[in-house]
Order: C-alpha cells, then structure tokens, then sequence
C-alpha cells in the first residue's frame, strides 16, 4: 500500500476526531457554564479535553505534512496494524480499499454508546 495514502487516511481520522472533541467541548462547556460552583471545579478537566483536540488537530497536520514528503511509490503493509484497531468504524476508515475523504468515522455496534 502507499504510504502517503495510508498517511493521508490517519490524518482524516485525526481531522474527523478533531471535529467531534469540538463537540464535546461545547457540549460540556455549556454544561459547565450552568453548572455554577461545580462547574469551576470540573473546569480543570474541561481545558485538559481543550489539550487533547488540539493534539489532535496538530497531528493530523503533523501526519499530512509528513505525507506530502513521502516519494512517491514508497510502499508499506498496513494488515498486520490494521489487525490492531478495535473500532471497526475506524478499522474500514484506514483500510486500503477507499479513499481518504471516504474515511469518515460512522457508528459501529461495536462502539462504546454512553447515550
């Protein structure tokens, strides 16, 4: 498989990670904000999720800017990495059989669904 591609199939995954942090964020710092005295304590843990979507969002560019210096051609077998990842959502994602843009993260039975 090529790696840049493989590479650009990280980096939508982090990007679409990225998008649904935000929504968490937002989720919960509305719930913060009514929340009054208890709010200012859970605040803490709040900006530490504002830690983890940035990192994502920083290693989803890390990753594509990684993958526009990879030579073309440059080749790698992803079976054995896929074989790790539990999500199958996920798992189908960064498979080899479809495009980066089609790697959009969908509901998986599989998946952990507090709600």
């Amino acid at each position: 498989s090529d790696l840049a591609d493989l590479m650009a199939r990280v980096a939508a995954q982090l990007h679409g990670t990225h998008d649904l942090g935000r929504q968490v964020e937002d989720a919960i710092g509305g719930l913060i904000h009514h929340s009054g005295q208890a709010g200012l304590r859970a605040a803490h843990s709040f900006q530490q999720l504002d830690v983890l979507v940035q990192s994502l969002d920083s290693l989803a560019i890390y990753v594509e800017t990684l993958a526009a210096t990879v030579p073309a051609g440059v080749g790698v077998d992803p079976r054995e990495a896929i074989k790790q990842v539990k999500l199958r959502a996920l798992s189908h994602a960064l498979s080899v059989h479809q495009h980066p843009e089609e790697g959009q993260a969908t509901p998986d039975p599989d998946d952990l669904h507090l709600f």
